[in-house]
């Protein structure tokens, strides 16, 4: 858990509680994720046919990537 990693007192005086801290680490986090892909270009350019199997993959694995990225 991310309050596992917190230091048991903090310097500086912020006064910022455990939860405050989760919050901004969390929001930064996501600030720098990248924007979903594309699925239906993605599908257009490599369309899922019965002799390109590697295109059934991509497609699967972007969509669980989407999945876990929002």
């Amino acid at each position: 858990s991310i309050l596992l990693t917190l230091p048991k007192q903090t310097t500086g005086g912020e006064g910022r509680t455990p939860s405050v801290v989760m919050d901004e680490l969390a929001a930064d986090i996501l600030s720098k994720l990248p924007a979903d892909f594309d699925t239906e270009a993605i599908g257009k350019k490599y369309p899922v046919l019965y002799n390109e199997s590697m295109n059934t993959v991509l497609r699967q694995e972007i969509i669980r990537y989407n999945r876990l990225t929002s």
